[in-house]
């Protein structure tokens, strides 16, 4: 969701104007301007609203199938002295959808709508240094916002990042809680992983560092009483030359051991990989591997999985799983249809060790279309999504063909 490095052409999904109309009126007004008048100057409030429709088949016989509509509202406080605040709450409804069709994570068990005030944080900036206190949205490879459902994943945590270094930005946080998606409440990273009546969360560390064409990145995310894991990654992209298409490549490792009271078993395991892409005259081709150590499967239960071989529906990380993916991508602007894109990206993966459901080996077909508007319109968007997976190796060789329709609207009211 969307969203995964250099795998095709990404437009941020999005209600109908028809919606925000509703919502907040024709016209978006002015920022609020009232002097003197701490956290009410420069303050404003963003309207996201998301309608969203999901249908998934599998062999078995069984279905997922509903129709969604919610989003969230964000205000953010202007800044008095380098401290300000922010409030988001996240909602989604049922509009339609058989009860005995639910699961597909736009809403709760039997189709059943949420509420959940996702964001309520305190911020504070100064001497090259931003403090978030509360909940709030991370984006890091491992701990994000994975906002492919109605609603994004938010934490309470406690965040500092400084980039008093040119070029480096270093982060440090702790993350007791968590909001999954379908979820009215937050609770701890233990519980969320699936171990009841446990307090742990997560101590994360990462440096990024990026002067072009060159960039670099390295956490490490201390589970408490689960796992430790250290990620790395590094890009290069080479911008265009006159008749000559832009490159990059990029390579990733992941390791993990369990740690303390190791509620999540004994893991020894990690993974590697590689992603090139090449960019010409609107077209972008990408391909990539991924290789899992065969000790277990990598643990991660809270977020989106960074692995280049991740795509709509398989991550291709179980134990001893290898995967290749190819992309292309096309860009409409380039024939003068500006907001209009498309991808598709295709992986197969075998694991020998789960015997027979590597023969035939798993395999996942993708294909998106993307719409941003612009003029009157803009701020609406569109995406379209089909995924076609056989013989998933994490759904003990399942078949089963997903389709999806998403709309947002995001508008600044003031």
């Amino acid at each position: 969701m969307m969203g995964k490095r250099l795998k095709g052409v990404l437009v941020r999904a999005a209600v109908p104007a028809a919606l925000l109309a509703q919502c907040a009126g024709a016209s978006a007004a002015e920022a609020v301007s009232l002097p003197g008048v701490p956290f009410i100057t420069n303050s404003s409030l963003t309207i996201h609203a998301r309608a969203y429709n999901l249908n998934r088949h599998y062999d078995t016989p069984h279905t997922q199938e509903s129709l969604a509509l919610g989003g969230w509202l964000l205000f953010e406080s202007g800044e008095w002295r380098g401290l300000s605040f922010g409030l988001a709450p996240y909602t989604s409804q049922r509009i339609a959808g058989p009860d005995e069709h639910d699961g597909g994570s736009l809403l709760q068990a039997g189709q059943q709508g949420y509420t959940v005030l996702g964001q309520a944080y305190a911020r504070l900036r100064g001497w090259d240094t931003q403090v978030t206190l509360y909940r709030q949205i991370l984006e890091t490879p491992l701990l994000n916002s994975y906002d492919c459902k109605m609603t994004p994943v938010t934490f309470e945590a406690y965040a500092l990042v400084n980039s008093s270094i040119s070029n480096l930005a270093v982060t440090v946080a702790q993350v007791e809680k968590i909001k999954t998606w379908t979820a009215s409440s937050f609770r701890s990273l233990g519980e969320a992983a699936g171990y009841d009546n446990t307090s742990d969360g997560i101590t994360l560390a990462g440096v990024t560092w990026a002067c072009d064409p060159l960039s670099l990145q390295a956490w490490e995310y201390y589970a408490h009483n689960m796992v430790n894991s250290l990620y790395a990654q590094a890009d290069f992209r080479q911008s265009p030359e006159e008749g000559l298409p832009a490159w990059s490549v990029s390579a990733q490792g992941l390791g993990q051991h369990e740690v303390g009271a190791a509620y999540a078993g004994e893991i020894r395991t990690g993974m590697c990989g590689l992603l090139a892409g090449l960019a010409w005259e609107g077209f972008t081709l990408t391909a990539g591997g991924t290789a899992t150590d065969s000790g277990a499967c990598i643990f991660n239960p809270w977020a989106s999985y960074p692995g280049y071989t991740s795509l709509i529906e398989e991550d291709c990380n179980m134990a001893g799983e290898k995967a290749w993916m190819a992309g292309l991508a096309y860009d409409f602007a380039e024939i003068g249809l500006d907001g209009l894109g498309a991808f598709m990206n295709h992986s197969e993966a075998w694991a020998p060790g789960l015997g027979s459901l590597s023969d035939p080996e798993q395999f996942e077909t993708n294909f998106t279309v993307d719409y941003g508007a612009g003029g009157l319109l803009r701020g609406l968007s569109v995406r379209a999504r089909a995924a076609f997976v056989r013989n998933s190796l994490s759904m003990n060789g399942a078949d089963y063909d997903d389709f999806r329709v998403i709309v947002n609207y995001e508008r600044r009211i003031f």
